[in-house]
Formats: structure tokens, sequence, C-alpha cells
């Protein structure tokens, strides 16, 4: 049975055929990573919520949710400093870095379209973990919350959303 992804909060690939894929949870990110061809991703979208490593949502994003539900595993820096996809029911780590090596195209890109995920200044943010663990692919954050329909997981842009572009660590 597939799962709807009523909100778009899942993350999505797109690879250079043109075809796209969602995963639900760490174990299909994994999975449609794990076949993907070499060289063939051209982008990795991240669509669901970040959260500071204390599980709230108003310090630094520095972990980012694979799908929309508690269970659905994560994208953080562990404690021993590897920027790892986590699962949240067995606590099973992945190194990002060795699952997608070699996988993106030559101009593959991670876009994580999520509240702080690429905010300069602070301490830590995903967006900048993820492109020291993925060296030479740009990763692309949101600086600021993403604006939600009141009651809902549906956002939108405002005029002013900013975002940061890291390359190896560095703001581009």
């Amino acid at each position: 049975m597939n799962q709807l992804d009523v909100f778009g909060l899942e993350t999505y690939f797109t690879f250079t055929d043109g075809s796209t894929q969602t995963a639900h949870c760490t174990a299909d990110f994994i999975n449609k990573a794990g076949k993907a061809a070499k060289g063939s991703i051209v982008n990795i979208k991240f669509s669901s919520h970040t959260r500071d490593g204390d599980g709230g949502r108003k310090g630094p994003a520095d972990v980012q949710d694979v799908g929309n539900s508690e269970d659905s595993g994560a994208v953080l820096k562990n404690h021993s400093g590897i920027v790892v996809l986590q699962d949240e029911k067995n606590g099973n780590e992945t190194s990002l870095a060795s699952l997608l090596e070699g996988k993106f195209s030559p101009k593959g890109t991670v876009t994580l379209d999520s509240c702080r995920s690429g905010k300069p200044g602070v301490q830590t943010n995903i967006a900048k973990e993820i492109s020291e663990a993925l060296r030479g692919i740009s990763v692309t954050g949101q600086n600021q919350d993403r604006h939600h329909i009141l009651g809902t997981d549906f956002t939108y842009k405002l005029w002013g959303d900013t975002t940061t572009t890291y390359i190896n660590g560095k703001a581009k």
C-alpha cells in the first residue's frame, strides 16, 4: 500500500531521467539511495520539519526529519561527529556520506525546505552539517521559520524569505 503525503512533508529524490521518488522514513530513504545508480541523483529535497537536538522547535535547527511522523527518522550529527540517518524506531544509524557517495550527478544538490535549516550565525544548522558531510555538494536551507496556514502543516513563502547555500561547510 502506498502512503499518501497530504502535507508534502516527506523527502523527495529527483533523478537525471526526470523521475521522482518519495521517502517516508529512514528505511525508505536508505532503500531509494542504495538503489540509485552512480551519478543519478539531481536533488534530494527534505520538506519535513527541523528541530533542535533537544526535540524543540525554537533552538538551532540541527535535526532534519525525514518524514511527517514522529518515528520517520531524521538526519543529524551524532555524538561521534558523523552526519547520519537515524532510525527513530530502533536507533540504528547510517552514515549519510557513505550512503550517498558517488550517487549525485555533477551538479547535484540538497534542498532543506524546513524552518531555520540554513540559518547563518547560529552555533549549528543542519544545512551546514550536511554540506560538510557531502563534500562538494551544494546544500541550501531556509533562514527563517516557514509560514503555516493556521492549524495545518501547509507552508507558504513570503516576500523576503531567504535561504543560505553551503558547500563544504561554508556559506556561499
